[in-house]
């Protein structure tokens, strides 16, 4: 449909923008230099004298398994998976990476500071930070990101990426899963992003499509061949550093490979929409 298709780029942020993504009347929005590229430069290189854990993702078959993407510091997903100790070792260190990269000599403001404060300002509820049920420990406000060409796994196997999905789940206009990347390094080539036009409204077309949608959670070289071949053509969105980059994580999504030349870094974070509530940010 037509707004499956619509990628809106903007100059700033605005309450209009936001609310055709979050009632899924548009698949993503585009703000280039939401953020300084001279402050973005810094950062990145910052980022890159950090140490690095791998960002796993599933397999069918293997289990957890390592994906083409370092991060730096510990996404609550990998610590979720890893059992308890290192879930509680996440929120005890969530702070201390959400402040980490904030400041700098050329921006008042890390990227997800600002990205935070300009939702709240133009949201009807408000953002936050999703806190934990049991000890309300604030989730990370931001996650970086790398994709080296010098990893094992190469995006090049799959030159349209790993089409996946993080929410897979019908569309509804008062709720959703979206993501916020801020670009802060682009790879010499490849690193563009690849969303797919195609929007699941009802339960009769889940559940019609759920054998092939269903590989849309696992990294698996022929579920990816036959996604490939049975989904549309992806629309590509180039981005440069500084750009802001939302979309909805329901809707099939990857990174153009082969990523060559340096390594792609951003800073992304997750964002719950709920009608009449708060947006929650958490990584």
């Amino acid at each position: 449909d037509d707004a499956s298709k619509t990628i809106l780029k903007e100059e700033k942020l605005s309450r209009k923008s936001l609310e055709m993504l979050f009632s899924h009347r548009a698949s993503a929005i585009h703000v280039p230099e939401f953020y300084s590229p001279k402050a973005s430069k810094k950062l990145t290189e910052r980022i890159l004298k950090e140490a690095r854990i791998n960002w796993s993702v599933s397999h069918s078959e293997r289990g957890a398994e390592n994906s083409d993407v370092d991060a730096v510091g510990t996404p609550h997903n990998v610590a979720v998976a890893n059992g308890e100790e290192a879930l509680q070792d996440y929120f005890r260190s969530s702070l201390e990476y959400t402040r980490k990269w904030r400041g700098g000599e050329d921006e008042l403001m890390g990227p997800m500071d600002k990205l935070r404060l300009e939702l709240d300002e133009l949201w009807y509820d408000g953002c936050s930070l999703s806190k934990d049920t049991k000890t309300k420990l604030p989730f990370t406000a931001g996650i970086c990101r790398i994709m080296s060409p010098k990893l094992k796994f190469d995006p090049k196997s799959w030159t349209r990426g790993f089409a996946h999905v993080d929410d897979l789940d019908v569309l509804r206009a008062n709720r959703g899963l979206f993501s916020a990347n801020v670009y802060l390094q682009q790879a010499s080539s490849g690193g563009e992003v690849n969303l797919w036009p195609i929007s699941i409204k009802t339960r009769w077309d889940f559940y019609r499509n759920a054998s092939l949608l269903s590989l849309l959670l696992v990294q698996d070289p022929g579920g990816q061949g036959l996604l490939h071949e049975m989904l549309p053509p992806p629309i590509t969105i180039s981005v440069r550093p500084g750009d802001l980059l939302l979309l909805c994580t329901q809707r099939p999504h990857s990174v153009k490979g082969p990523v060559y030349g340096q390594d792609r870094v951003s800073i992304q974070c997750f964002i719950q929409h709920e009608k009449g509530k708060p947006l929650l940010l958490e990584s």
